[in-house]
C-alpha cells in the first residue's frame, strides 16, 4: 500500500512538475516574444520616423526653392543651384529634375541630354501633381534615365500659375539600407520594407528587392495576409512562416514580426522588422535547463522538500524577472548608443558655464572637427568660441532656467575654420532630485541652407517693390511729361514758325532765339521726366562713351562746377580702345554730369575724384545693389573720397525728389533718378558701393554694340522737304498741338484738314480721301492711334500715315507701323523732322 500511495504520489508529482514546466517554460517563452516584439517595435518606429523626417526635410527644402524666381524660370543661377544640392546629397538622391507644367522635362541633373523633353506625364505620381498642384512621392518607377527610383515632386508656381514642378528621384535602395540594414536582433532578426503599390523597397532576402512583395511570397499566404493588412496603412503584430536554406536542405521556420506603416507626403510605406522564433526559443535554453534540474530535485525531493521546492520556485521566477531586467538595460544603452553615435543630427550635452560633456560624431562634423574628442578639447568656452552674438547663449540660459527647454532657437555659429553656418537648436535642462541643473541635453540641425534661400527671397522682394516703386514714379513723371510737351510744343513751334518769316536783322529775331533755347532747355527737363518714366531712349546713336566724358569735362556746365568745388581733384584713367555703346549721348552726358556733381558735393573740403572707362566680360552675374547678368560691358566708374552713403539712405537713394541737399539750391532730387532710368532705358545696371565716412564708387554697366559710329547728319534745305499741295488730315485732341501741326505743314504748301479726335477722323474718311494723315498716338478719351488707323484702314486699306506722341515708342506704336503706317515722329514738333517724315512716307510707291 505504501508503495501505492508512493507511486500514486509520483505520479501527481509527475504530473505537477509537468504542468509546472509546461506552464513556466510557456509563459517564459510568451514573454521572450513580446520583449523581441517590443524590441522591433521600438526599432520599426525608429526607421519609420528617419523616413519620414528625410521626405519631410526634402519637401520643405524643394517647397523653399520652387518660390525661387532662378528655379521658377530655371536660369543658369538655378540650374548651378540644382547641381550643387544633388553633389551635396549625391548618395541618397540619383537626379534632381525641374519639370514643366504639361509634364515635360526642361532640366536634369546630373545632365542627361536625351531626357531633355521627355514627357513623363504618363507617370502615375507627376499626372497626380499635375491635377492637385500639390507635393507627392511616388510608387517604384522606371525613370527615363533607366534606373527603378522613388519621386519627391512638389509644385512650382509663378504668382500663384502653376509652372510645373521640381523633384528629386531617390535612391530607395540607398534610403532604406541607411535606416533598416542596421536593424539587427540577435542573429536572425532583420528589416524589410514595401511601397504602397507592395514593391519591396528593401528586404536582405538576394533578388527580393526592387519586386512585388505579392510575386516574391506568392507561395506564403501568412506573409500575403500580413501584406494585405500593411497596404491599408494598419500596424500590427503578426507570424508567419518562411523557408530556410541549409545548405541543400530547405525548411520552413516560424517568424514573429512587427509592421509599422510610415507616412510619406500623399502616400505610405510599411516596414517590416522580423525574428526567427528558433532563436527566441533557443535564448531560453538555459532557462529551460536550470528548471529541468530544478523538476528533477523537485521529482526527488519533492515530498520531503515542498516547501523549500516552492522557495525556490519564487527564486527561480525573481532571478529571470532580473535577468530580464539586466538585459533591458543593456538592450537600452546599447539601442541608446547606436541612436547617439549614428545621428544624423547633432546631439550634445554641455555644462551651464559652457563647457560639451558629450556629443556624437555628427555634431563635430558639423563644426568642422574630426571628432567629438578633438571638440570637446578645443571648445572651453561655447559663447565666446562658437557663437557669432555671445549674448544669444546668455538669452538661450535664461529661457532654460525658467522653461527647462527651448525649441526651434535658432544661431548664427562659427566652423573650426571660423567660418559662419547657421543652425537651429532643441535643447532641455537635466536637473538632481533637489532641483539643481546637472547638464543641457539638445535636434542641431544645419539649417544654412534654408536661411540663404529666406535671404536670397527677401533680396528679391526688396529689389522687386524698388523696381515697382521707381515705376509708379516714372508713370507720375511720364504723365507730367505729356503735358508739358504739349506745352512745349506749342511754345517753340511757333517761335520757330515766327523766326522763319522775319529777317535777319529784325530786332524781334533775338527774342524769338531766345524763347526757341529756352524752351529746348525745358525740354530737355522734359527729357529727364521721361527718362524717369523709363519709357524708352530717343534718338538712338552709336555712341563712344570716352568722348561723351572728354567732351562733358571741356563743356562751361563742369568748368562752373570745379569753380564751386576747387578742392576736388579730377582724376581720369579711360580705356584707350574702348568698344562703343548704343543710346542717347544727351541722356549720358547728363547722367555723367550728375554723378560727378553728387561726388564733387560729397567733398565739402576737398578730395579726389577718379573717372575710370575699361571693357569688361562678365561670365557669371554680379550680385550688388542690382544683379548684372553675364555678357560684354563697357563699364564706367566714378569714385570720390567723400563722406559715403549711410545704410539708411542707400536704398532710397535713386528715387525721385529723395535727396539731402537743400531744395533749389544745391539739387531737385532728380540727379541720381535720372542715372537710374538712363542706365535701365539703355539695356545697363548699376552698382554701388559705400559706407558712412568712406569713400563712394559708382558702377554703370553698358551693354556694348559691335557698330560703327555714323557720320554726322548735315542740315537740309527746305526745299527737300517742301510739299506739293497734297492733301493732309492732322488728327490730335490737344488744340494747340493739332494747330501747330497745321500751321508748320501749311507752311510746307501742304492742304490742311484738321480733327480733335479719332472717331472724327473715321467719321471724315467714310466720304472724303486724303493724301496723309498724322495721326496723334495718345487721345483721351476715345480712340487712340492705333484704334483709329484699325478702322481707317477697313474704308482705305493703304492709308498712308505718320504717328506722332510725345512719348517713347510702345508697343501700340509698333503695332500701328505693322499694320501698313510710316515714321514715328516724336514731340515737341520741329518743322524740319516733321517736314522729312511727311515727304518720305508720300513719296514711297
Amino acid at each position: 500500500m505504501k508503495h501505492k500511495y508512493m507511486l500514486l504520489l509520483l505520479i501527481v508529482m509527475l504530473g505537477l512538475c509537468f504542468f509546472l514546466f509546461n506552464s513556466f517554460y510557456n509563459q517564459a517563452q510568451q514573454e521572450a516574444i513580446k520583449e523581441t516584439n517590443d524590441k522591433q517595435l521600438l526599432y520599426a518606429r525608429q526607421a519609420a520616423r528617419g523616413i519620414e523626417d528625410f521626405f519631410n526635410n526634402w519637401t520643405n527644402t524643394l517647397t523653399a526653392m520652387s518660390e525661387l524666381p532662378s528655379f521658377i524660370n530655371l536660369d543658369e543661377r538655378g540650374k548651378e543651384n540644382m547641381e550643387f544640392l544633388y553633389r551635396a546629397n549625391r548618395n541618397m538622391v540619383r537626379a534632381i529634375t525641374r519639370v514643366d507644367e504639361t509634364g515635360k522635362i526642361i532640366y536634369t541633373y546630373p545632365f542627361d541630354h536625351n531626357s531633355i523633353g521627355k514627357d513623363i506625364s504618363n507617370q502615375n505620381h507627376v499626372r497626380e501633381i499635375i491635377q492637385t498642384h500639390k507635393p507627392v512621392v511616388s510608387n517604384v518607377f522606371s525613370t527615363v534615365q533607366g534606373y527603378d527610383a522613388v519621386a519627391l515632386h512638389v509644385p512650382v508656381f509663378s504668382n500663384k500659375i502653376y509652372k510645373g514642378t521640381i523633384g528629386i528621384n531617390v535612391n530607395f535602395q540607398e534610403l532604406a539600407r541607411r535606416y533598416l540594414e542596421n536593424i539587427k536582433i540577435g542573429n536572425t532578426g532583420y528589416a524589410w520594407m514595401v511601397s504602397r503599390d507592395g514593391t519591396e523597397l528593401f528586404c536582405p532576402v538576394p533578388g527580393h528587392t526592387g519586386k512585388s512583395v505579392f510575386e516574391n511570397c506568392k507561395n506564403f499566404p501568412s506573409i500575403l495576409a500580413m501584406a494585405k493588412d500593411m497596404l491599408k496603412g494598419n500596424q500590427g503584430f503578426t507570424t508567419y512562416t518562411f523557408d530556410k536554406i541549409r545548405g541543400r536542405e530547405i525548411e520552413t521556420t516560424k517568424k514573429h514580426a512587427v509592421y509599422v506603416s510610415i507616412k510619406i507626403g500623399n502616400t505610405f510605406w510599411s516596414v517590416v522588422v522580423a525574428s526567427s522564433e528558433d532563436e527566441i526559443i533557443a535564448s531560453l535554453k538555459g532557462f529551460r535547463n536550470k528548471l529541468i534540474a530544478i523538476i528533477g530535485v523537485l521529482l526527488l525531493l519533492g515530498i520531503l522538500f515542498s516547501y523549500y521546492g516552492l522557495k525556490v520556485f519564487f527564486m527561480i521566477r525573481e532571478e529571470k524577472k532580473r535577468l530580464r531586467t539586466e538585459q533591458a538595460l543593456r538592450d537600452s544603452e546599447e539601442k541608446y548608443r547606436n541612436i547617439f553615435e549614428n545621428a544624423i543630427e547633432g546631439i550634445f550635452q554641455t555644462t551651464p558655464e559652457g563647457v560639451y560633456l558629450s556629443m556624437n560624431p555628427a555634431f563635430a562634423k558639423m563644426f568642422g572637427f574630426a571628432s567629438p574628442r578633438e571638440m570637446i578639447a578645443s571648445i572651453t568656452n561655447i559663447a565666446e568660441q562658437l557663437y557669432v552674438n555671445s549674448q544669444k547663449r546668455e538669452d538661450m540660459l535664461r529661457r532654460l532656467r525658467e522653461q527647462n527647454k527651448v525649441e526651434g532657437y535658432e544661431l548664427e555659429v562659427y566652423r573650426k575654420d571660423k567660418s559662419k553656418f547657421w543652425i537651429v537648436i532643441n535643447i532641455h535642462t537635466v536637473r538632481d532630485a533637489s532641483g539643481e541643473i546637472l547638464y543641457f541635453e539638445g535636434t542641431n540641425v544645419d539649417i544654412t541652407q534654408r536661411k540663404w534661400a529666406e535671404e536670397e527671397k527677401q533680396r528679391l522682394e526688396e529689389r522687386l517693390q524698388r523696381s515697382e516703386k521707381m515705376e509708379a514714379l516714372g508713370t507720375m513723371a511720364g504723365g507730367v511729361a505729356h503735358d508739358l510737351n504739349n506745352v512745349l510744343g506749342v511754345v517753340v513751334g511757333y517761335a520757330e514758325l515766327l523766326l522763319m518769316d522775319i529777317n535777319e536783322s529784325s530786332p524781334v529775331r533775338p527774342y524769338l532765339t531766345n524763347i526757341i533755347e529756352g524752351g529746348q532747355k525745358a525740354a530737355a527737363i522734359v527729357q529727364d521726366l521721361l527718362t524717369l518714366a523709363r519709357r524708352g531712349v530717343a534718338g538712338r546713336t552709336v555712341l563712344n562713351l570716352n568722348k561723351i566724358i572728354t567732351d562733358s569735362l571741356q563743356s562751361p556746365e563742369f568748368e562752373k562746377l570745379h569753380s564751386f568745388h576747387p578742392g576736388v581733384q579730377i582724376i581720369t584713367d579711360l580705356e584707350p580702345d574702348l568698344l562703343n555703346i548704343s543710346g542717347s549721348s544727351v541722356h549720358l552726358g547728363k547722367s555723367f554730369y550728375n554723378l560727378v556733381s553728387n561726388a564733387s558735393e560729397a567733398m565739402a573740403q576737398g578730395g579726389v575724384l577718379t573717372i575710370r572707362t575699361a571693357n569688361q566680360y562678365l561670365d557669371k552675374p554680379i550680385q550688388g545693389y542690382d544683379e548684372v547678368k553675364e555678357g560684354d560691358y563697357v563699364i564706367l566708374t566714378v569714385s570720390d573720397t567723400g563722406q559715403g552713403i549711410p545704410d539708411a539712405d542707400l536704398k532710397h537713394i535713386f528715387e525721385p525728389f529723395y535727396t539731402k541737399k537743400v531744395m533749389g539750391r544745391s539739387g531737385t532730387g532728380l540727379g541720381l533718378a535720372v542715372v537710374w532710368g538712363t542706365v535701365k532705358d539703355h539695356n545697363g545696371y548699376i552698382n554701388v558701393q559705400s559706407e558712412e565716412g568712406k569713400e563712394s564708387i559708382f558702377t554703370l554697366y553698358l551693354p556694348v554694340t559691335r557698330e560703327n559710329i555714323a557720320a554726322e547728319d548735315v542740315p537740309l534745305s527746305i526745299s527737300e522737304y517742301m510739299g506739293r499741295g497734297e492733301t493732309i488730315l492732322v488728327v490730335d485732341d490737344v488744340k494747340g498741338q493739332r494747330d501747330l501741326a497745321s500751321d508748320m505743314l501749311t507752311k510746307l504748301h501742304y492742304n490742311i484738314i484738321a480733327v480733335s479726335s479719332g472717331e472724327e477722323a473715321v467719321a471724315y474718311l467714310t466720304d472724303h480721301v486724303v493724301d496723309l494723315m498724322v495721326l496723334d498716338m495718345i487721345m483721351e478719351p476715345g480712340m487712340d492711334g492705333l484704334d483709329t488707323y484699325k478702322k481707317v484702314s477697313e474704308i482705305h486699306p493703304r492709308q498712308k500715315a505718320i504717328i506722332v506722341s510725345g512719348f517713347s515708342e510702345s508697343d501700340r506704336v509698333h503695332a500701328v507701323q505693322a499694320l501698313g503706317a510710316g515714321a514715328y515722329v516724336r514731340k515737341p514738333y520741329i518743322i524740319e523732322k516733321l517736314g522729312l517724315a511727311v515727304r518720305k512716307e508720300l513719296d514711297k510707291k
